[in-house]
């Protein structure tokens, strides 16, 4: 069975690290399970999302690629961290949803932080988020600080261990969340 999987990051655009990161667990993923996947930015559902009060109230596009993200069998999001909390644009595109699109499902939480403190923002605040949802937040979590990826490209021994144990958890969860067969936007 093919998994669909899916990335939003709490980031404007493609050039952030915490779009890196979810490219980097995305690629992980799809090389070693057979799987396929998209990734999304905030970028990709404005203009309509900041005023909209549901899901359908979304332009077209939005809504389906909001869609697309909520219907996958994995859920990986990266947000970047910035004075203890997300984004709240990001916040707001999962209070747009009802509990049931996320019930059960295996979420990758990744973040991107200046200073090693914000990492606590994961555990609290991101992975609260997704536990009230219903979701399943994968035990650990991938986080990036500005050392773990230098200009280079090249990814720091840390982040490679970092993800590496996120990853080994994913077999089981997604054993347990198999989701119909679609193809990805």
């Amino acid at each position: 069975m093919t998994y669909r999987i899916a990335g939003l990051t709490g980031s404007q655009g493609a050039t952030s690290t915490c779009r890196t990161l979810v490219e980097m667990a995305m690629t992980r993923i799809t090389r070693s399970h057979d799987a396929i996947g998209a990734i999304y930015d905030l970028a990709d559902l404005q203009p309509s999302l900041g005023q909209a009060d549901s899901i359908g109230a979304l332009a077209p596009l939005s809504r389906a690629i909001l869609e697309t993200a909520l219907s996958a069998d994995l859920l990986i999001v990266g947000v970047p961290a910035r004075r203890g909390s997300y984004p709240g644009l990001f916040k707001h595109v999962f209070d747009l949803t009802r509990h049931q699109p996320l019930a059960g499902k295996p979420v990758l939480l990744t973040a991107s932080v200046d200073e090693d403190a914000e990492a606590l923002m994961v555990e609290h605040q991101l992975r609260l988020l997704f536990a009230a949802l219903g979701a399943d937040p994968l035990p650990a979590a991938i986080i990036a600080g500005p050392r773990d990826i230098p200009q280079d490209g090249a990814i720091s021994h840390r982040l490679r261990a970092r993800m590496n144990h996120a990853l080994d958890q994913l077999d089981p969860r997604l054993a347990l969340h198999r989701g119909p067969i679609a193809h990805a936007a």
